[in-house]
């Protein structure tokens, strides 16, 4: 059985989830989800900390239930933990610790590296003792997957054969800065595509998108150029797979590293938008990193929002989409071999 340890965050679920599924799916293991709240502040977190990297061989689940709000405990042992976000390497490690089971932890965790099996980053891994550095972020999205969602989308919004577009948005963070002007350039980038090639977009934003920037969108798109459309902030929906199955091509907004990777685990081609205000400073280098990675592997194209309605959507030969299932290819290069040795 794996224990997915979760702080309710979507993307920490969705990257656990990605390697989780990889490993029932090889060895048929049970997945169960272990959804914990911290009790103590964060004034007390370096204190802990320094208590689990010092003494967690002793703690155990006890120590867990302590400095946990725990939804509820699976009745079956584990044979592996995962987790990503902060918030659950304590947990993790204790859990681990408790059934003496391998543990694995997605990103840069607060503890000691040697605390766990093996740490998955998206960053370059340097000398820390257990990482590995992952080519992809994990991403339960895989190509068979997108294709079944995609034809039962097709088949319920009646598009028959006609081109499709998928439009993942984001919104502002640390390093990129949308404002009004940007929105309205993406709305009229799409119209003139649409009007062009005579194809419809499905479209979705984010909880990172806002209200604001999701009025102008509704307001500013043709609505005769939507297929279907999931606006977050009045009625979200689990729609990526089925939006990314169902398109000709991908578009997402560069701001989520996480929707970027859905895209090309979908195994088509993809275009990165990215606003005006991109600013990389030294704690965005992962980010830049990631970008330039997949671009020069030719996955994804970058290009600026305001080019967006001038691309030539014909000329898609310098594409090499993503064929094989990114989950796979972390569970056989970064998890098989740890499993092998310890279970």
């Amino acid at each position: 059985m794996v224990w997915i340890v979760s702080d309710g965050n979507p993307g920490h679920y969705n990257q656990s989830r990605a390697v989780a599924e990889a490993v029932s799916d090889a060895r048929g293991w049970m997945v169960e989800w272990v959804t914990v709240r911290p009790r103590y502040r964060g004034f007390l977190r370096p204190l802990i900390y320094r208590m689990v990297n010092t003494f967690a061989d002793r703690m155990g689940m006890s120590m867990a239930r302590r400095l946990f709000a725990i939804e509820a405990l699976p009745p079956s042992r584990p044979s592996m933990v995962i987790s990503s976000g902060g918030t659950t390497a304590v947990f993790n490690v204790l859990a681990a610790s408790e059934f003496g089971c391998p543990n694995f932890f997605l990103g840069r965790p607060p503890l000691r590296f040697d605390r766990f099996s093996r740490i998955l980053l998206s960053e370059e891994a340097g000398d820390e003792p257990n990482a590995v550095h992952l080519p992809f972020l994990p991403t339960p999205v895989t190509p068979e997957l997108a294709e079944e969602a995609g034809t039962v989308l097709r088949r319920e919004i009646g598009a028959g054969d006609s081109p499709l577009w998928a439009m993942l948005i984001g919104g502002s963070s640390r390093s990129h800065r949308y404002d009004e002007n940007d929105w309205r350039e993406l709305a009229a980038g799409m119209n003139r595509l649409a009007a062009r090639y005579g194809g419809r977009w499905l479209i979705t934003s984010s909880r990172r998108t806002g209200a604001v920037a999701e009025d102008i969108l509704r307001r500013e798109i043709d609505s005769e150029a939507i297929a279907d459309a999931t606006w977050w902030c009045s009625n979200p929906r689990p729609v990526v797979p089925a939006y990314l199955g169902a398109s000709n091509v991908a578009f997402c907004t560069q701001d989520s590293l996480t929707m970027l990777t859905d895209a090309m685990a979908a195994a088509h081609p993809v275009f990165s938008l990215h606003p005006d205000m991109v600013v990389f400073d030294e704690g965005a280098e992962m980010f830049r990193s990631y970008l330039e990675r997949h671009e020069g592997a030719r996955r994804i194209r970058r290009v600026p929002i305001a080019d967006l309605g001038q691309l030539d959507l014909d000329l898609f030969s310098g594409f090499e989409p993503v064929r094989e299932s990114i989950k796979n290819q972390i569970y056989e290069g970064y998890v098989r071999d740890l499993l092998d040795e310890t279970i």
